[in-house]
């Protein structure tokens, strides 16, 4: 895992020069970054640069042009950054720097059209240092923030919906959704066991379904082991044999695989006898994958 890091005594010049010298580094908070696309972090970190060096530019320009044209023109180019930061300000919860750019916007949209030269006498100068003191805001906020460097295979892991495993299983196994969504998360962040602890408690899912589709009474099922319930849906699906239909065939066959997960994986995993790393994770979330969609489509559709 490779995380992005800042020093923590971080100046104006850390924060426009991305990434900043070298140094002690923090992390940056995970859940922010999983909501924030890394097209939004570029933009807040070159942000000042490119406004700093559209005062600078303005400032030459107004040695050839008229002064209050060049002040309006550069106000308007700092406002339409503005329009674009607040967002992700507010996205990231920089308050300190949202404060900041509003006590601008207040005020120098003083600014009429004709630039009202009296009402900002020292204009350049007064406008680079609240974009500096915007760039400190900016800076000093983003100390109390960890970001991680997601992978680009591992961060296909973090874009989830209801139908990561298709749309047959969420139509069986609805109930299993949300910890699918937090099996891929996890594997997406490399918490591998994580994420098969999920993937267990979603086919436990499929376990109780089962049950359901024998018509297999248990009493409180969700307090029973997988070992107490599979002691009854397997003898009740081979009951079929001879004359299975294909749904009693695919359930059959499950209770069977799902008795060898019990063994291979869910034991191990919530009885706190092993870890898994990285491959035995991912193949573990195909095989689950590919178990629950094969089931799913067994069973039929649902009207």
């Amino acid at each position: 895992m490779i995380m992005i890091a800042r020093t923590d005594n971080a100046e104006t010049s850390d924060l426009v020069r991305w990434p900043p010298s070298a140094g002690s580094s923090r992390l940056v908070s995970l859940w922010v970054m999983l909501r924030v696309h890394a097209e939004d972090f570029v933009v807040l970190t070159t942000a000042i640069r490119d406004m700093i060096s559209c005062v600078d530019r303005a400032k030459k320009n107004s040695q050839i042009a008229p002064l209050d044209v060049v002040r309006q023109g550069v106000w308007r180019q700092i406002c339409s950054y503005f329009d674009r930061l607040e967002p992700i300000c507010k996205k990231l919860e920089l308050d300190s720097a949202e404060k900041q750019i509003t006590h601008m916007r207040n005020l120098y949209d003083t600014i009429d059209s004709a630039g009202n030269s009296e009402a900002f006498p020292d204009f350049f100068r007064d406008l680079e240092r609240d974009l500096a003191d915007l760039s400190r805001h900016i800076a000093n906020q983003f100390q109390d923030r960890l970001f991680m460097f997601i992978s680009p295979k591992q961060a296909g892991f973090l874009d989830v919906n209801p139908l990561l495993f298709g749309e047959a299983v969420q139509s069986h196994f609805s109930g299993a959704t949300a910890d699918i969504e937090d099996a891929s998360y996890c594997l997406g962040v490399e918490k591998w066991t994580a994420g098969v602890f999920y993937l267990m408690r979603a086919m436990e899912r499929v376990l109780k379904t089962l049950a359901d589709k024998l018509e297999i009474k248990i009493e409180k099922i969700e307090y029973k082991t997988w070992k107490e319930i599979l002691d009854q849906i397997e003898p009740a699906a081979q009951k079929f044999k001879p004359k299975q239909t294909k749904e009693q065939e695919c359930i059959a066959r499950a209770a069977v695989h799902l008795r060898l997960v019990s063994i291979a994986w869910r034991n191990p995993t919530m009885h706190c006898r092993e870890r898994f790393d990285q491959k035995q994770a991912e193949e573990i979330f195909a095989s689950v994958k590919t178990f629950m969609t094969n089931l799913a489509d067994g069973l039929g559709r649902i009207d």
